[in-house]
């Protein structure tokens, strides 16, 4: 405590001896408790981080948000996924987390992830439902984030197309049943956009689920290029009644007949 009010007296001397002297990096203990000192303004605190130049290694050991935003803002911050973790959980998946992720991908890419999968699928389901953030910045985040984590559900269904479509091709929302059920009783073609990101698994589901398809949405499979042909015809064997529809039965002929199939049935 005595050296605490020396240093808050004198900070300037303090800082310039400190890094003078190259003792920078003994005392990791020591920087935490002087960032942790509200007798401290922010701007003594980020001088002294500036200076001393050691990373933090546990985010968590940072007690005031505005140090920990300028931190991040500094990448002076360990790249480990827990650090990730806490910046998003600590400050409600602000700027500053996702600047932090931004700037240490390619060091995350070989750690581990999967303890802290929970809360960075918490982040995905924030990140895919807010307003905040436009579709054309919200693929350039979930690039960020390992590709093989997956969300089956959001808490918000009732979100654009286009952004579901954004999170399904970068393969972040995972084709379930119950999912692309959600996603068509909101009746914005989210639905859609979840099967066409994954066909197969939605063709497999078409088989076994006793689901009643919208005529425009078999017209939208057969007019369109996301399903196979082999898939197109899964579709027209299951919903060969649906061609009493004029719509369906014209995109469905178009396309057996570019594909010159002769015979369906």
């Amino acid at each position: 405590e005595d050296v605490i009010d020396d240093v808050n007296e004198n900070f300037d001397y303090f800082v310039e001896t400190f890094y003078t002297v190259g003792e920078k990096e003994d005392s990791p203990e020591m920087v935490i408790e002087v960032l942790n000192t509200a007798d401290f303004d922010a701007e003594d605190r980020e001088k002294f981080a500036k200076v001393q130049g050691q990373q933090i290694a546990e985010l968590s050991a940072i007690k005031d948000d505005e140090v920990v935003k300028r931190l991040l803002q500094l990448n002076m911050v360990a790249s480990s996924w827990q650090n990730v973790a806490h910046a998003a959980e600590r400050l409600k998946y602000g700027g500053e987390a996702q600047e932090f992720l931004g700037k240490n991908r390619e060091a995350l890419a070989s750690q581990d992830w999967h303890a802290v999968e929970d809360v960075l699928c918490k982040w995905l389901d924030w990140l895919i439902s807010t307003e905040a953030i436009a579709d054309e910045a919200l693929k350039v985040a979930l690039e960020m984030f390992p590709a093989s984590l997956k969300i089956q559900t959001l808490t918000k269904m009732d979100i654009p197309a286009s952004r579901i479509r954004v999170a399904a091709a970068c393969g972040r929302i995972k084709f379930t049943p119950e999912l692309y059920e959600q996603f068509k009783k909101v009746g914005k073609d989210g639905h859609m956009e979840l099967a066409e990101a994954w066909p197969e698994e939605f063709v497999q589901a078409c088989k076994t689920n006793d689901w009643k398809m919208l005529h425009k949405d078999l017209t939208r499979i057969f007019a369109g290029s996301r399903f196979s042909d082999g898939q197109k015809m899964d579709m027209l064997q299951l919903y060969e009644g649906a061609l009493s529809d004029a719509t369906v039965a014209k995109a469905a002929v178009e396309f057996l007949t570019k594909k010159n199939y002769k015979k369906v049935f």
